[in-house]
């Protein structure tokens, strides 16, 4: 893919969306979406195609310039989804758990679940895990 604009068909077609629904769920309307990909649109904002990041689990430098796999992990599509919340609680919970290595992430949302089970991981539990 040479363009963004093309980048971006494809990112709407293989989630299967008309321009359309697309445009709405981006936060465009269909005849921007339509410039876009078209190639009438060159420079789009970063906080757009951050967003189309975030929603379709693209990866940036993909959707930038073409360059590696279109597809993110699913780890960091869930991180990027994420962050399209303001939430701070829900950012720290992040920023911890990237910051244990993969077998402790396992045991501590095991750990977590079973807190949720006994009804142990409610008001200032939950700020214990993710301090």
């Amino acid at each position: 893919m040479e363009t963004i604009g093309e980048r971006i068909r494809l990112v709407r077609q293989s989630a299967g969306l008309s321009q359309h629904k697309f445009a709405a769920q981006v936060g465009w309307t269909q005849s921007y979406v339509s410039q876009v990909e078209s190639g009438g649109r060159h420079n789009i904002s970063d906080g757009y195609l951050q967003s189309i990041q975030c929603l379709f689990g693209v990866d940036m430098g993909w959707l930038q310039t073409g360059k590696g796999e279109m597809r993110r992990g699913k780890r960091e599509e869930a991180i990027g989804r994420i962050w399209l919340y303001n939430d701070d609680q829900l950012r720290k919970l992040v920023k911890f758990m990237g910051s244990i290595e993969e077998d402790a992430q396992v045991k501590q949302r095991s750990d977590f679940k079973e807190r949720i089970r006994k009804g142990q991981a409610t008001g200032a539990g939950k700020k214990d895990v993710v301090a």
